[in-house]
């Protein structure tokens, strides 16, 4: 068997957060969720000391994140999800490196990431198939703000001059560092044909974030999911 043959449904039922990288996260609490399964983002990692530990995934599918910044991804302490087409990025990655092929059919709704699968314009769309391949429900996002003051076209390479004002740290993206122009419509795309995979499967995805533009997914209060605890 293979590690993802392992990982199908080996949280059915359990709920977790996917993290997305916005400003409205220093906005948040995010010690609340220490004690859920957190999946962040790139270099959403740089997260960890404002939730108390470290994330139980870590994904990073765009090469130029994965060329800039492998190398200290590889020091979390995590299992790591990446693109099977930069396995020579990662510099003989450990066994917590579990690669994909995220070149499948655009638009496609694919529930078994064993097989090949679309990144959707947004790394935020592969983690919620991960989250729906591992029995996930319901699934909780926050920081996806969806919104963003980058005046990059959509898809276009482009290079910080500094002060990063579309991420929770001003120095996610660093002077001299590459990034692509978000593509929101593309994104909106591939997260209707998330929710849709989801609801037919009788699942959720919910909004959790705050000043999040992103309407696709029913809203939730963050600070609702923990009154029990």
């Amino acid at each position: 068997m293979s590690v993802l043959d392992d990982l199908y449904n080996s949280h059915a039922g359990r709920r977790c957060f996917i993290a997305g990288n916005g400003p409205s996260l220093n906005k948040m609490d995010l010690s609340l969720m220490k004690d859920d399964v957190i999946i962040l983002q790139n270099r959403g990692h740089l997260l960890a000391a404002r939730i108390g530990r470290p994330p139980n995934l870590l994904v990073a599918v765009d090469a130029i994140v994965v060329k800039q910044f492998h190398e200290e991804m590889k020091a979390v302490p995590c299992t790591k999800f990446s693109n099977e087409n930069y396995l020579a990025d990662w510099e003989q990655p450990g066994d917590d490196v579990i690669f994909l092929n995220t070149a499948g059919p655009i638009a496609v709704w694919q529930p078994d990431i064993r097989r090949p699968f679309d990144e959707g314009h947004t790394v935020t769309n592969v983690s919620l198939h991960i989250a729906f391949f591992m029995g996930f429900d319901p699934v909780y996002l926050i920081g996806v703000d969806h919104f963003y003051l980058c005046a990059a076209p959509p898809n276009a390479r482009w290079t910080s001059e500094g002060h990063d004002v579309d991420h929770f740290d001003p120095n996610y993206l660093p002077v001299g560092m590459d990034s692509f122009g978000p593509d929101l419509e593309r994104s909106e795309r591939s997260y209707r044909m998330v929710e849709k995979g989801y609801r037919e499967a009788g699942r959720q995805v919910l909004n959790a974030g705050v000043d999040s533009r992103l309407e696709i997914f029913p809203r939730v209060d963050y600070r609702s999911l923990f009154n029990a605890k």
